[in-house]
């Protein structure tokens, strides 16, 4: 679910920012995200290396739904505020865990590259997501016993600049509105349900963020999910 309001566009450019004042409000699937985890490589199944796929399946066409841009032809929304990139990304990464007395730790890091652009209009109009590089690092206190487990966790990105006739160009600067660096801190917990089965959730907090020019960055990320150990 993604909501967005903006004081600029390239329509209605006399008036003021009350006047321009755009709006969208969109609702779908996003892009699903398929990962495995191979932690053959050594007998302690403490390290393993990380493949996975994103699928193009989030909706990449939505256009403004409220102001005067709203139902015009031509006014579309930006490709980094789509629910969907359009693109067909590999998942690339390695991870290692350890423990010392009833404190678990992980260090993981991932890339993840878009092998496939995206054709988002009949002129031909194309956009790669850049690359994007994540370490993600954490401690588990264990002292609750085996069924929950409060974490913390520090979350490091860093993103190219995307590609494509599609992206955005700031007019002061001629750079591309993409691509950064951005930190969290990000405390949650997980809770086992039995079977091999556990849910968890977090909320990421930013505790740096290095955008390139002008772009929107979360104030929060909250994040809900489930692992099934086979």
């Amino acid at each position: 679910m993604r909501t967005h309001g903006t004081n600029g566009t390239t329509t209605n450019a006399g008036a003021d920012y009350g006047a321009n004042f755009q709006t969208s409000n969109r609702a779908g699937l996003g892009d699903i995200r398929v990962v495995g985890h191979y932690s053959g490589l050594f007998d302690d199944k403490t390290s393993g290396l990380i493949l996975g796929v994103k699928l193009a399946t989030g909706e990449t066409g939505a256009d403004f739904t409220g102001g005067v841009a709203a139902g015009q032809t031509g006014v579309s929304l930006d490709p980094g505020l789509q629910i969907g990139t359009g693109s067909t990304d590999v998942i690339l990464g390695a991870y290692t865990s350890g423990a010392v007395s009833t404190y678990g730790w992980f260090v993981q890091g991932t890339l993840q590259h878009a092998v496939s652009p995206l054709a988002t209009e009949a002129g031909g109009v194309t956009y790669r997501p850049g690359d994007a590089y994540l370490v993600n690092t954490g401690i588990r206190y264990a002292g609750f016993g085996a069924t929950i487990s409060p974490m913390l966790q520090l979350n490091f990105i860093h993103r190219e600049y995307d590609q494509g006739s599609g992206v955005p160009i700031d007019q002061l600067t001629g750079s591309p509105m993409s691509g950064g660096n951005l930190a969290y801190l990000s405390p949650g917990v997980s809770v086992r349900l039995g079977g091999g089965t556990s849910v968890y959730g977090f909320v990421q907090v930013p505790v740096y963020q290095n955008v390139g020019s002008l772009q929107l960055v979360p104030s929060y990320t909250a994040t809900i999910g489930i692992h099934q150990s086979l």
